[in-house]
Order: structure tokens, then C-alpha cells, then sequence
């Protein structure tokens, strides 16, 4: 374990955690967009436009992610590399669900206020997962 940490580049990884909050904030945004016009103008059950948003946002993130967050990793490319970020987004999907639905539904918290916490608790997840198993070095 000790080795493993000792080969962290400290000041590259700060640098890549930079890039990924500014492409997480951009990302963010288009995903809660997708989520009020799902559910505010269509309709669309709040968890079913949440989920759709989220799996959008992925698709997105993964383009940005390889090309300007984690630009001199070897990407992990064609289907496998999409494949391994997908598993882990999916991961990310169902902490998603669990929480914003005990939220909702158990606690009555608006919706979107739900979604804010939410995208707290899987950032970071989101990020160390990504870096350091499908964009690792």
C-alpha cells in the first residue's frame, strides 16, 4: 500500500482534481437541466428523469474526462474503456437512487435539494474511482 501511494504525484493529481470540479460543475449543470425539463415541463417521474440525466451526464463526462481532465493517462479506449467508467458511473447511479429516494420519499425533501446532496456524496467517489481505475497510469 505504502508504494503504491508513493508513486502519486501529489501535484498532478491536485491538478487533475482541478479540471475534473470545472468539468463536474459544467457536467452538473447540463444534468440538472435534464432533470427540471424532464420532470417540470414533461412530467417525467422525478427518479426516472433523475436517472436519465445522470446516465446523459456520464456519456458526456467520459468525452471530457479523456480529454481534458486526465489528458496523459493512456485512455482506456473503445468499448472497454466506456465500459469500465460506465460500471463505476452506474455504481454511482445507484447511490443516486438510494439516497434520493429515501430523501424524497422518506424525509420530504424537495427534489432538487435531494439531487444537491446527492452530487455531494458521489464527487468525489466519482473522481477517485475514475482517476485511479479507468484513467490510471
Amino acid at each position: 500500500m505504502r508504494e503504491w501511494l508513493s508513486k502519486i504525484d501529489i501535484k498532478k493529481l491536485f491538478h487533475e482534481y482541478y479540471r475534473y470540479i470545472i468539468v463536474g460543475l459544467i457536467v452538473t449543470a447540463m444534468d440538472y437541466a435534464l432533470l427540471i425539463i424532464m420532470k417540470e415541463v414533461f412530467g417525467v417521474y422525478y427518479l426516472t428523469a433523475a436517472c436519465i440525466s445522470y446516465v446523459v451526464a456520464n456519456v458526456t463526462q467520459y468525452i471530457c474526462c479523456a480529454k481534458y481532465v486526465f489528458p496523459e493517462c493512456p485512455r482506456p479506449m473503445g468499448l472497454r474503456g466506456f465500459s469500465m467508467f460506465f460500471i463505476l458511473g452506474l455504481i454511482g447511479l445507484a447511490i443516486l437512487y438510494a439516497i434520493m429516494y429515501v430523501l424524497v420519499e422518506k424525509f420530504q425533501v424537495y427534489y432538487l435539494l435531494a439531487k444537491v446532496v446527492v452530487s455531494g456524496a458521489t464527487f468525489t467517489f466519482n473522481f477517485l474511482t475514475r482517476r485511479f481505475i479507468v484513467f490510471k497510469y
